[in-house]
């Protein structure tokens, strides 16, 4: 029996419960916190909002000791002993379950999705919950892995470096380096702080070829940094490696690969701009003492992840179903109000990919079983179910589909779907005319609103549950059955072949030209690879002997070119064995700065997926852990998109995975970049309603007053550019634009530039922040360019094409990096006060910002090759609206065009008539500096030639363009959502004609453009004229 408590051991305590009240109850100093649990828990159940609360084993006593620290008490020490200030204890989660949850909760804020509510979308759909556990097993497998790295391997993680490791140098590169003299050589500035005193020095005569190593070495031995004791060349050399790092001064890129000089990004710009690299030599051991915590909080908690739901084994195999069991559906109810079903009817129908496999079923009643003409042991895996509704018309043709949604016949574990299913269907968009959307995202959800809801019931073919075999069954089913073997047929129709490759690649094969490829699949293979494609179009899903043949096939082979592994990653090709075969591709093939350049069109292909758990998304998850470039890019391509309903379905476990799993000081960096892009939001929309009658001077004082309250802080990495950090905001420059969407210019401190300036002017970090547009279209013609300006370095020349960055941050949301040291050309027209006609404008402003001593013919050679760069490259993309106020020139004589909001082919037009009537834009003043400001016809001639030049250069990789542009048509981008919007790079390029006939149209066009100049021309000028009348109102108001 326990003894009678005694009144003199008694003490008052204070318990502050998880839920906010107080509790004060008597308890026995000599007892320990465990042993007045019990009690104490029993008067808490009798307090309000106890139901909020969770049962006494997950809470901890948390209090403030003498030497005022807040710490977790010992629950089996006796009162009397415990450390405690003041008699009051705090009742919480354990320390390290509020971590977990914490960041569970700072990672639903990165992810501008929060973590309870992928719970609720997991808890009714079994799909979503597994590849949660999926990639958060992926990401586990990479953190673990990334724990045991050594001291070098973190580095380079932290400061991996911009190379272009083609084994090929770029021939406008070669053509320098031919040269030779003075123009073939490096020459470099070197800073060196040493006891808080910087000093640089020039280094000349850098030969091409050689290793970063080797200049440390140099700059090392000019800013006398070699001790004497290092008397021998080879201690010289391996001191350089162990004692200092080579650096770009004006961001955190250092050269830490051993490989030639040319092969760093910033080198070879340098190089071919014939510019000084801009370099610092720093202590390699503060560098790796500065480097951020790796450690990842949720690694240990990753030990606890469940495992996902496994594949019934005894269900029976789809293939064994009767041949005369159909799929059958019985449709209860469709998402269109009773009173205007008769304007109405559903039609459905399955696909594989853009194979119908069954003809298509109108359904105009309810409750009765639907047949379609396929036979359940037929259906192939990724087989899908695609209803549209559609709204008809007394003119047959005019057909128009009002709302879509597909779903897989086969669930992520291979199950027949069965029973009753509601789908949530999505209105297509307003400037789309289908009747169907096979290719669309398949999604599955339960819990949606009637007003979209379409209800109906899959009959099951037999009383037992049907499955289609595993992989390994199909694997082991191929190897068992020898009539798999490949024809060997011994005609080789070359010819055939050769058409079929030189057919344009959205143009169908003809019933004889496919059963020709299927027959001689492996010849025709081995004689072009780039035929696989076009084979596996041949195949007829619904046979399976068929199907098998081709799964051999591709066993022995592996995809061997970019072209091939984009187009497998292609809506068209659903089957995973086809898919992986790209993946693979990427896996062994693509280095990190390829992947960075497509990863664009490599996020799109995860929505062509038949499922959330596959192979790219695994590929891209990894890599984007694994390098830094291509998480910060992945991350806010999938952030971006949170807003879309059916992209939030697909991309939320990808970007949960990363969040938990990318370390802590990448989370960290992830952190500040969502604060600051929430600010500039935040200002954008203060300044979106600016009036455009308001005048420069209030506009920039709106603009300074407004940034001081968004709080943006300072020295932290750039949203655009992890190498870049980010000093105080420079109020001074920070300006509104002018145009349609108010943009805002800001400008800040390089915080990297911590060393006295070689230049004259320090550089600044300036971008321009856009509310309004969908920067995504943006960011593809970009993307576009720069494979352009690639394409040209690598087969004639450096064009000198201004690619700027671009990156979406939200919903029409996004920043743009502005280019420093340059004007529109409506500004330059503007300095000529009177003079809007002028043709020599821009020559004049040319030869005014040339610095004395300079070569004039320097800035007129790259604005002639970068002019006809941009006349090809805005060609073949069809940018339209353009006008004096987005073509800009810099001073050192680079021309390039800004705000893509208009193209393939979208000309902007008011009061029904076209403004823009011309496919190339070409203008008087334009054709003024390519002659150098003189007559010269055989200038204008040259210039011509080089635009085909460019332009065939294009047409020969016009498959790579086509499909990147189709990979993007399903991202419901402003100017590029259905077939028809590519018709127009289609009929540029012109793959399925002669090359004589395109260049006959080429010429006919640039010609015609060029005798036509006065419509551009006018054009510009009443822009002018109308910008010139707002400048003068702003004035004097």
């Amino acid at each position: 029996m326990a003894a009678q408590r005694d009144s003199g051991f008694e003490e008052d305590i204070e318990f502050l419960l998880p839920h906010g009240m107080m509790v004060n109850m008597k308890c026995d100093r000599r007892m320990s916190l465990r042993d007045i649990t019990e009690s104490l828990w029993a008067k808490v159940i009798e307090l309000p909002a106890a139901n909020r609360l969770r049962s006494s084993s997950h809470y901890v006593f948390v209090g403030v000791t003498r030497d005022a620290e807040e710490k977790e008490m010992d629950p089996r020490v006796p009162i009397t002993d415990l450390p405690l200030i003041k008699p009051i204890l705090e009742i919480s989660e354990p320390l390290e379950t509020r971590d977990w949850e914490r960041h569970f909760t700072e990672t639903g804020n990165l992810m501008d999705v929060s973590i309870p509510s992928l719970d609720q979308i997991s808890s009714h759909n079994e799909e979503h919950r597994d590849v949660r556990i999926v990639m958060k097993h992926v990401g586990q497998s990479v953190a673990r892995e990334m724990t045991k790295w050594s001291m070098e391997e973190r580095l380079l993680f932290q400061y991996r470096p911009r190379l272009d490791l083609n084994t090929e140098i770029p021939l406008s590169t070669v053509k320098i380096i031919n040269k030779g003299g003075e123009r073939s050589l490096l020459q470099a500035v070197v800073y060196c702080r040493v006891n808080g005193e910087t000093t640089f020095k020039t280094i000349k005569h850098i030969f091409a070829n050689e290793q970063p190593r080797e200049v440390t070495r140099l700059a090392m031995q000019a800013h006398n940094l070699i001790p004497n004791t290092l008397s021998s060349s080879l201690n010289r050399r391996q001191s350089v490696s162990t004692m200092y790092l080579l650096k770009r001064l004006e961001k955190e890129e250092y050269f830490l690969e051993e490989c030639g000089m040319l092969a760093y990004e910033y080198v070879r710009d340098c190089f071919t701009k014939d510019e000084k690299l801009l370099l610092e030599i720093v202590s390699k051991n503060d560098v790796i003492k500065q480097l951020p915590d790796f450690r990842c909080l949720t690694l240990d908690y990753a030990d606890r992840l469940r495992k996902p739901s496994t594949r019934d084994v005894d269900a029976k195999l789809s293939w064994n179903v009767s041949t005369d069991k159909y799929y059958s559906v019985v449709f209860r109810d469709v998402p269109v109000p009773r009173s205007d079903w008769n304007e109405y009817y559903l039609e459905a129908q399955i696909y594989h990919g853009k194979q119908a496999l069954c003809h298509a079923v109108r359904v105009e009643e309810y409750n009765r079983p639907v047949q379609f003409s396929v036979s359940i042991e037929s259906l192939p895996r990724n087989a899908r179910l695609c209803f549209t509704v559609i709204k008809k018309d007394k003119v047959i043709k005019n057909l128009r589909g009002t709302k879509w949604v597909n779903m897989q016949i086969f669930d992520h574990k291979g199950a027949l779907i069965t029973g009753e299913v509601r789908c949530q269907m999505f209105a297509f968009s307003g400037k789309v005319n289908r009747v169907n959307n096979p290719l669309g995202l398949s999604g599955l959800t339960k819990n949606v609103s009637s007003s979209d809801q379409l209800w109906f019931e899959i009959q099951k073919p037999c009383p037992e549950p049907v499955r289609f075999p595993s992989s390994e069954e199909i694997d082991r089913h191929i190897e068992r059955e020898e009539r798999f073997t490949d024809n060997t047929s011994r005609h080789m129709p070359f010819d055939i072949f050769d058409r079929i490759c030189a057919k344009e690649v959205f143009n169908e094969l003809t019933s004889t030209e496919k059963s020709t490829l299927w027959e001689t699949r492996a010849q025709a293979l081995e004689y072009q690879p780039k035929l696989l494609p076009r084979i596996i179009q041949c195949v007829d899903w619904t046979k399976r002997h068929v199907v098998f043949q081709l799964y051999q096939l591709i066993r022995r082979h592996r995809v061997q070119n970019l072209e091939v592994a984009l187009q497998l990653l292609g809506p068209e090709y659903p089957d995973r064995r086809v898919r992986r075969l790209a993946v693979e591709y990427l896996a062994s093939n693509m280095p990190p700065q390829g992947l960075n350049l497509y990863l664009l069109q490599f996020v799109q292909a995860l929505l062509f997926e038949s499922y959330h758990d596959n192979d790219l998304a695994k590929f891209l998850l990894k890599r984007a852990l694994l390098y830094r470039d291509i998480g910060h890019k992945f991350f806010w391509l999938l952030r971006s998109e949170m807003h879309n309903p059916v992209s939030q379905l697909r991309f939320a476990p990808l970007l949960e995975s990363y969040c938990l799993y990318c370390g802590a000081a990448v989370f960290e960096e992830r952190r500040q970049e969502v604060e600051t892009a929430k600010a500039l939001h935040k200002l954008a929309m203060r300044l979106k309603d600016l009036k455009k009658e308001s005048t420069s001077a209030d506009a920039m004082v709106n603009v300074q007053t407004n940034l001081r309250c968004t709080g943006i802080s300072a020295s932290r990495v750039s949203v655009m550019d992890r190498t870049v950090r980010l000093g105080e905001l420079k109020y001074d420059r920070c300006k509104p634009l002018m145009s349609k969407m108010r943009p805002v210019w800001l400008s800040w401190e390089n915080k990297n530039m911590n060393v006295p300036p070689y230049e004259a002017e320090p550089k600044t970090i300036d971008y321009i922040v856009k509310i309004g547009d969908d920067m995504r279209q943006d960011m593809l013609a970009l993307q576009l360019l720069k494979v352009m300006d690639t394409i040209w370095k690598y087969s004639f020349d450096d064009y000198h094409l201004v690619v700027y960055n671009c990156m979406a941050l939200g919903e029409n949301f996004g920043l743009i990096e502005a280019v420093l040291n340059a004007k529109t050309v409506n500004d330059i027209h503007m300095t000529d006060r009177g003079k809007l006609f002028r043709t020599e404008s821009i020559h004049a402003w040319l030869y005014r910002t040339t610095p004395d001593g300079d070569n004039f013919q320097n800035p007129l050679r790259r604005f002639k090759y970068s002019a006809a760069a941009c006349v090809v490259g805005i060609y073949l993309l069809g940018i339209g609206d353009r006008h004096p106020s987005n073509i800009l020139v810099k001073n050192t004589g680079e021309m390039f065009h800004i705000d893509f909001g208009h193209f393939m082919g979208h000309r902007k037009s008011k009061v029904g008539i076209r403004r823009e009537r011309t496919p190339f834009v070409i203008t008087k003043d334009f054709m003024n500096v390519v002659r150098g400001g003189k007559d010269d016809v055989e200038a204008e001639n040259e210039f011509m030639y080089t635009c085909f030049q460019l332009f065939m250069s294009i047409r020969r990789h016009g498959t790579l363009f086509l499909t990147l542009l189709n990979l993007m048509m399903h991202s419901n981008l402003p100017e590029l959502n259905c077939q028809a919007d590519i018709e127009y790079c289609r009929d540029v390029l012109g793959l399925d004609k002669p090359d004589h006939e395109v260049a006959k149209k080429f010429f006919k066009e640039l010609i015609a453009s060029y005798k036509k100049q006065w419509m551009t021309n006018l054009n510009f000028w009443c822009h002018r004229l109308n910008k010139a009348i707002d400048m003068r109102i702003s004035t004097s108001s």
